[in-house]
């Protein structure tokens, strides 16, 4: 559809703009989470390191959220590895596309982070950049729960392969 097209034509447009304006990478991931937040009407727009099942544990390196509803960034803590953690990971990927969270699909929010970040839904995916190890791209809806249609999702990937071909 014309409609869809044009927007991610204008979505991946400013992802662009915000790199050539940015002075080092650290400022261009922070903007193109910023357009997320935009975009999606999020309130929380995130990076995971690492997606590693195995790993003992993981941590959120960057994050940019709305005013009320901060999160684990803010809080600087490494979180040990959960049967469920590793689940996700895993199912992550597998998928090797967005997976959206919530009460009306197949993946439930897990109720640590229901609990710790009053988190409604969410849309995950596996960042896989040529070296190093996958990350996880991923936005909160805390104030409601919000369905995305496929529209959205799709949008949601190709912001996810523009960044994992920027952390390459």
């Amino acid at each position: 559809d014309l409609s869809h097209r044009l927007r991610l034509l204008d979505v991946l447009d400013r992802m662009t703009q915000v790199s050539l304006v940015s002075k080092n990478m650290e400022d261009a991931l922070k903007g193109v989470l910023d357009l997320v937040l935009d975009v999606f009407d999020a309130d929380r727009a995130w990076f995971l390191y690492p997606c590693d099942p195995d790993a003992p544990s993981w941590h959120i390196p960057m994050e940019r959220t709305r005013q009320e509803w901060p999160g684990l960034f803010t809080l600087g803590e490494e979180i040990a590895m959960t049967r469920e953690a590793s689940e996700i990971f895993s199912e992550l990927l597998r998928a090797n596309a967005t997976v959206q969270f919530g009460t009306q699909t197949d993946h439930t929010t897990p109720q640590f982070i229901v609990e710790k970040f009053s988190v409604k839904s969410q849309l995950q995916i596996a960042l896989r950049p040529k070296i190093g190890k996958t990350w996880v791209f991923g936005l909160h809806h805390c104030k409601s729960e919000v369905m995305h249609d496929e529209e959205d999702l799709q949008l949601f990937t190709a912001i996810a392969h523009r960044i994992s071909d920027t952390l390459n």
